[in-house]
């Protein structure tokens, strides 16, 4: 945790984005271009009210992919980050769905939505085992029991839907055109910033304050060149002029564990932008700047 003399707190992205990480452990398809449209494709599918929760995307695949022969360094960002595929309950699918099979993935607090490959027929028959029951709701096949009234699931070859807290309902993620969190200038704006990025990390967005929305995404050609994106979309010119003076002052302190470190500012638009660019060596773990190296958040505790 972060305790040097200038604060006794890290910003709440990071925090969030620890206990996530610990509950599960650039080419990122042709598909994407470098505007982040592979992310803003997920944010298309979650609703405007999940705002007020951290989101987390994952091009699992991608992952993979460059963690392969370097599992451990990867291990804080190579997986979803939902509760569902900790070790420290068994899902209600047992063991027929694996991590694994989980291409890319979008979670927030108590819902989500995955994409891979699936065995639908075993995943379903395990909830039937566990006493869920399938039926249909706004034209979805919908599977839930009564032990657990806050929990649902849809389950396809190719998708999987989840909700599992009280007063967030499926329809969180089959969301109406034009009120998704791609919607939102302040999550189009980050996601602009950290670009084609395999993993991104997204704060609760405030609708006041200096900064509205800070994010941390990771991208990477390559397993041994992954950089942390970390952006911050604030309020006015004069808040990112200030927060990029504090961070150039941190990695200058602080070296050489920022070093190599791009500081930007972009004051387009009616919310100026904070872009700190950070580069990963071969020692050095791709998510660190949430678990490990977390000093740079204190550039905006304003």
């Amino acid at each position: 945790m972060y305790t040097t003399g200038r604060g006794s707190r890290p910003a709440a992205l990071a925090l969030s984005t620890a206990l996530l990480l610990a509950l599960t452990g650039c080419s990122s398809g042709t598909d994407k271009t470098d505007d982040g449209s592979g992310v803003l494709q997920g944010l298309g599918g979650v609703a405007r009210s999940a705002r007020a929760d951290m989101v987390n995307y994952v091009d699992a695949a991608e992952a993979r992919r460059l963690s392969r022969g370097a599992t451990d360094r990867f291990a804080f960002v190579r997986g979803p980050a939902s509760s569902l595929l900790s070790s420290y309950s068994p899902p209600p699918w047992g063991h027929s769905l694996a991590a694994q099979q989980i291409d890319t993935a979008i979670d927030f607090q108590g819902a989500g939505h995955w994409e891979g490959k699936f065995d639908q027929s075993a995943v379903t028959t395990s909830l039937k085992s566990n006493g869920y029951t399938k039926s249909k709701k706004d034209g979805r096949e919908t599977w839930t029991s009564s032990q657990h009234p806050h929990q649902a699931y849809e389950i396809a070859k190719n998708s999987v839907s989840y909700s599992t807290r009280s007063g967030i309902g499926l329809s969180a993620l089959h969301p109406e055109d034009g009120k998704t969190l791609a919607d939102i200038k302040e999550y189009r704006r980050a996601a602009d910033c950290v670009g084609d990025a395999y993993r991104v990390d997204f704060s609760a967005l405030r609708s006041s304050g200096p900064v509205r929305l800070s994010v941390l995404g990771q991208r990477a050609a390559t397993a041994a060149k992954n950089t942390e994106a970390m952006c911050f979309v604030v309020k006015d010119a004069a808040t990112a002029a200030k927060i990029a003076g504090r961070l150039r002052a941190i990695v200058a302190e602080d070296a050489p564990t920022y070093d190599g470190t791009k500081v930007t500012v972009d004051k387009s638009g009616d919310l100026s932008l904070v872009r700190a660019v950070v580069p990963d060596s071969t020692k050095q773990m791709p998510g660190r700047l949430n678990r490990t190296d977390m000093a740079l958040w204190a550039a905006v505790d304003l």
